[in-house]
């Protein structure tokens, strides 16, 4: 009898008991009883009956403990009114949590945990909270049973009505501020990648995204979104935020440049992330113990690159170590805790928020960072290549300057021997005529005058800037006066009405021609008074179609003579200009050549 009794008393002893008083707000710091049900399988009626003799904090950390963990603790009101208490669970991963308190020799039960909906919790909220209420002067004894299937930390907390709302409040507010800061980070980097197309850009909204989701699901935060069924479906983000951080850093640092076998490693590694975003979406063991072991060595060969590339003095790894060492350190908190290492404080889901915000941040000013020094390096190597290509052009617009300037060179001396040659062709004809007493004069006179067409226009072309065009105003006046003044025996008037038309060598040598058959003509069939010879010399340009006009005073031809050579001359003339047609009319007084350049 005294062995059980001894026991009751060591039992009573040893639990602890939270008094509410008049100025009581929380309670964040008491110790409670607890007992591992290493079956999962007991009811609150044997739990009742068994010892509970470990003690634990009210903030407590198992590690990875995988059977149920009954707690236990006492309320104890010592107001003179009866207190609306609020009994707080904060984490939101638990399968079961299930609070037990008597109500007049029956066991009052309240459901809570992923088990449980939304809808159907004691108090519509993401963690597992249950609404008490305590009469003056009571005692209650309140048992608590946790199952989880990952690790087994969390904090108990008694809140008073008033702080519990307020604390609730401020919660909110917490993480409106860090989801809604990334996601104006996210469509910020988005906005970028759409205009840069930086992959870098896209992998860090795929990690800052998939990242923000992990924390929705590990605060319970998304449970205001999804119904509690779906919970267990987004198991997958968790190895979509590695992959997407492997991308992210692979691409930030230049693994692929500077370590290409481990680039190589890290793609099997996001292949293998991948296919686990799919297992563990059926099963979570042994799934996410595989994706915490390639998490871990994952950090650390990160580590380990931007560390290398920092000692050869690349800016980027130095800040992306710095901004890991955040990410590391929330990390290794939270996995220290999860694992009993650490012990859990109260401020810890807080802390996280912190941490990966601000690894966040520094990872999105590190993309805009190198991305700014790429387009720098970019922007200094293109005013290098400009400047090169400046030079060289420079050098090539030197040669062919001169090259160019040889060619004119050559073509006006081409030009000037070519009228030289016409020239000493026009000598020995009139030397001949006149070494045969002026027997063919008029023959010879009519050759020179051709000649003379031609040679007029090399002259022009070697004492012209421009080596290619021929100016009909200048060109055509010159050789008209040249002819007739051949005609010594006739006081001939010419008039020109031509506007200023540049037109190539071939197309005036041919007008030369032409206006040499003409005034030939004239002069010999057309004019019979030869003291009052007038010619007129019209030629205008509409677009492309040039009309020439020409006419005299004279009394026209006969028939007989239109079958002539300097007729048959000038139709074979008219027709090597481009669309061209002669019109011959009041016989021959007035000739028309209409043709196009």
């Amino acid at each position: 009898m005294k062995i059980p009794l001894l026991l009751f008393l060591l039992t009573f002893t040893l639990l602890a008991n939270v008094i509410i008083d008049e100025r009581y707000t929380v309670s964040n710091s008491f110790q409670m009883m607890y007992f591992e049900d290493e079956d999962s399988n007991l009811t609150i009626g044997q739990v009742q009956k068994i010892p509970f003799t470990k003690e634990i904090n009210n903030r407590f950390t198992l590690g990875h403990f995988q059977p149920t963990l009954w707690i236990k603790f006492t309320l104890e009101n010592r107001t003179n009114q009866d207190k609306t208490l609020y009994i707080t669970f904060d984490e939101a991963f638990f399968e079961k949590v299930t609070l037990y308190y008597k109500n007049k020799n029956t066991y009052v039960q309240k459901k809570n945990g992923l088990q449980t909906s939304m809808q159907k919790r004691d108090v519509y909220n993401h963690h597992a909270h249950f609404k008490v209420t305590l009469k003056k002067d009571e005692s209650q004894l309140y048992y608590m049973q946790l199952k989880s299937h990952f690790a087994t930390f969390g904090g108990v907390a008694i809140h008073s009505e008033k702080h519990y709302k307020i604390n609730f409040q401020k919660e909110v507010m917490y993480y409106l501020l860090y989801f809604g800061a990334i996601g104006a980070l996210s469509l910020y980097n988005l906005f970028l990648y759409f205009s840069l197309r930086k992959k870098e850009y896209l992998f860090y909204v795929g990690y800052s995204v998939s990242f923000a989701l992990w924390i929705g699901l590990y605060s319970g935060i998304i449970l205001y979104f999804i119904p509690v069924s779906l919970y267990h479906n987004l198991y997958f983000v968790t190895p979509l935020a590695m992959a997407f951080f492997i991308l992210f850093s692979s691409e930030l640092l230049n693994i692929e440049k500077h370590f290409p076998k481990t680039s190589l490693f890290m793609s099997f590694n996001v292949i293998a992330l991948l296919i686990l975003s799919i297992l563990v979406n059926f099963s979570v063991n042994p799934w996410y113990f595989i994706i915490n072991i390639i998490a871990n060595y994952i950090f650390i060969i990160y580590f380990i690159l931007s560390f290398i590339l920092s000692l050869q003095h690349n800016s980027i790894a130095k800040y992306y170590i710095f901004a890991l060492t955040f990410l590391l350190a929330t990390l290794s908190i939270m996995s220290g805790i999860m694992n009993g290492l650490i012990a859990n404080f109260t401020d810890i889901k807080y802390f996280i928020l912190i941490g990966s915000f601000i690894e966040l941040i520094l990872f999105s000013s590190l993309v805009s960072f190198r991305i700014t020094r790429i387009q720098k390096e970019y922007e200094s190597n293109l005013k290098t290549e400009i400047e090169l290509q400046t030079q060289h052009a420079h050098e090539t617009n030197v040669k062919l300057l001169k090259s160019l300037q040889e060619r004119e060179w050559l073509l006006k001396e081409v030009y000037h021997r070519v009228k030289n040659n016409f020239q000493i062709i026009i000598s020995i004809l009139w030397i001949e005529n006149v070494a045969d007493n002026n027997k063919n004069e008029k023959f010879t006179q009519s050759i020179t005058n051709r000649l003379t067409a031609m040679s007029s226009v090399h002259e022009m072309l070697y004492s012209s800037k421009n080596l290619d065009k021929i100016f009909l105003d200048a060109y055509l006046e010159k050789i008209m006066l040249s002819i007739s003044q051949s005609f010594t025996d006739y006081k001939t008037s010419i008039h020109t009405n031509i506007e200023k038309i540049a037109t190539d060598m071939d197309t005036a040598i041919t007008l030369g021609l032409i206006i040499n058959e003409l005034i030939a003509n004239s002069m010999k069939h057309a004019f019979l008074d030869s003291s009052n010879a007038i010619i007129t010399l019209d030629i205008k340009k509409s677009s492309t179609i040039v009309t020439l006009l020409y006419t005299d005073n004279g009394q026209g031809f006969e028939e007989e003579q239109k079958k002539g050579l300097g007729h048959t001359l000038l139709n074979d003339f008219v027709s090597k200009l481009k669309n061209s047609s002669l019109t011959v009319t009041q016989n021959g007084i007035h000739n028309q050549i209409i043709f196009t350049l």
